[in-house]
């Protein structure tokens, strides 16, 4: 096999958990990989011997350079109906990541609420990136309703590809017991038990990722203008020692797991109360999350 060297600190920082390395593309397309969100597994399968299950339906994708891309159509804010290629990408967090390219080709897909994000850094460097929602997506017989939607700018790689839409990315796989049929070009889909969910959002407005190797010292990244992180007075630099769900006290809390904390500031309508520490000092701030976009 061709292994690769470069760094990929960022995954760790973002993800929360020791990260080593990057299984590609040219490991993949050799077998039928069976990914079950619901049962957090992967298998890998010989193709030869592989027959799907009648409840899978399948969609064709296209492999070049040992990239997967699939032709997605989807609704934009103002009613339009597009259609465009997108990169399979089953390790990228979120459900969709438009091309800056295909974006300015079609303006209509910034018709929605949008909010500014933190930056974000990948394998191309940082990104400057917008969210919001899309009111529909179809992936074969399947459509989801308001997916959420970012729009990169100022990118480089992939994303300033004008050959492309975008990337699909885990946010929508997940809804799916997915196999991967690599060897027929196909990807096949049976609906999973958070089908028909609602996308989560970022309802706090922080952005948060640890500094490796301590995994339990939460850093805020950046805060999302006017949201309910911001108006409470967290800023970028500040360190999350604790969570706490309701009006409860906070106590520093040695055992704090980056994507725990991430999942449960996505739900709306909660109030939490954080205790941070800013330049040595400790500090309590309150808010009650809610959707952004």
């Amino acid at each position: 096999q061709i292994i690769a060297a470069l760094p990929i600190d960022y995954i760790a920082q973002q993800a929360g958990v020791p990260t080593d390395g990057i299984f590609g593309g040219n490991f993949f397309t050799s077998f039928v990989v069976d990914e079950d969100y619901a049962a957090h597994t992967v298998r890998l399968l010989d193709s030869a011997t592989f027959t799907p299950s009648a409840n899978f339906v399948s969609v064709p994708v296209n492999l070049g350079s040992n990239v997967a891309f699939t032709r997605l159509d989807f609704r934009a804010p103002d009613g339009s109906e597009l259609s465009g290629i997108f990169e399979i990408d089953s390790g990228m967090v979120g459900d969709l990541i438009f091309a800056e390219p295909f974006v300015k080709a079609h303006p209509a897909l910034l018709g929605g609420k949008r909010v500014d994000l933190p930056s974000v850094t990948a394998v191309g460097g940082k990104m400057q990136l917008q969210a919001g929602r899309i009111p529909a997506l179809t992936l074969g017989s399947f459509v989801l309703k308001e997916p959420v939607a970012v729009f990169a700018s100022n990118a480089a790689g992939v994303l300033a590809n004008a050959q492309i839409a975008g990337i699909l990315g885990t946010g929508v796989l997940k809804r799916f017991h997915v196999i991967f049929d690599w060897p027929h070009q196909r990807m096949l889909l049976a609906p999973g038990p958070d089908m028909n969910l609602r996308s989560p959002t970022n309802c706090s407005g922080l952005s948060l990722r640890v500094s490796p190797p301590d995994y339990h010292r939460l850093l805020v990244n950046g805060v999302i203008a006017g949201s309910p992180a911001a108006q409470a007075g967290i800023l970028a630099g500040d360190v999350i020692e604790a969570v706490t769900r309701g009006t409860g006290e906070p106590r520093p809390d040695e055992g704090l797991q980056l994507a725990i904390v991430i999942k449960e500031l996505g739900e709306p309508n909660v109030s939490f109360v954080v205790l941070i520490e800013r330049n040595g000092k400790p500090m309590q701030l309150k808010f009650v999350t809610r959707e952004l976009y």
